[in-house]
């Protein structure tokens, strides 16, 4: 189970989680300024706004302080009227006595419960093996990827030559040599008819002996 599933589920069918206190949804995954983010927004019949913080795991004493200074900011706000909720798996004793001591609401819902109103309003949830494996397979994938980015870097700016093993450093030096053995040796001037003639010898004139 995870938090989006439960945060669905909460969203969609609250009096099946809350029935006694006729929740309406209001907004989720919304921003409060100078508090953060939010799960849930509801108002309850009393006109209250609930604002809801959902965990997919036990809770623990660090997600109760965040949510109590959550609530003392709201109120140095101004805003009285909000009721701060936590809802997870599973509380321990300990972070229920905190949460008494701060005045913040909590709720205990195991996934045996959201599995149950899922069924009831035939929402799909992935069994936990198949979630497991889901989230296997996009790590494969993305390792995957990775190795081919690897593989294959991205063309540097200096030039073809440095990535390319050489290949195309080696088919230009190949030019180059192929012409200058085709160019004439130092010291001599192609002719007519192919002949080669020393520097200042005139073209038809024998060079006197």
């Amino acid at each position: 189970m995870t938090e989006k599933e439960m945060e669905d589920l909460i969203a969609a069918y609250p009096d099946d989680f809350f029935f006694q206190h006729q929740l309406v949804l209001r907004g989720r995954q919304q921003s409060l300024a100078g508090v953060g983010r939010f799960d849930l927004l509801f108002e309850d019949r009393f006109r209250s706004q609930i604002l809801m913080e959902l965990k997919a795991h036990a809770l623990n004493y660090e997600n109760a302080s965040q949510v109590a200074e959550y609530r003392d900011e709201l109120r140095r706000l101004g805003h009285g009227n909000v009721v701060m909720w936590l809802v997870a798996p599973q509380i321990p004793h300990s972070v229920r006595e905190f949460l008494d001591d701060k005045g913040i609401q909590y709720t205990e819902i195991n996934v045996a419960e959201f599995r149950r109103v899922a069924e009831r309003h035939e929402f799909a949830i992935l069994p936990a093996d198949a979630a497991a494996a889901a989230r296997v397979r996009r790590g494969s994938a993305t390792n995957g990827a990775r190795s081919v980015r690897n593989t294959f870097p991205a063309w540097p700016r200096e030039g073809l030559c440095h990535y390319a093993s050489g290949v195309f450093c080696s088919l230009r030096n190949s030019l180059f040599s192929l012409e200058s053995t085709a160019r004439p040796a130092s010291g001599l001037r192609g002719g007519r008819n192919g002949r080669r003639h020393a520097p200042g010898a005139a073209e038809g004139h024998r060079p006197a002996e």
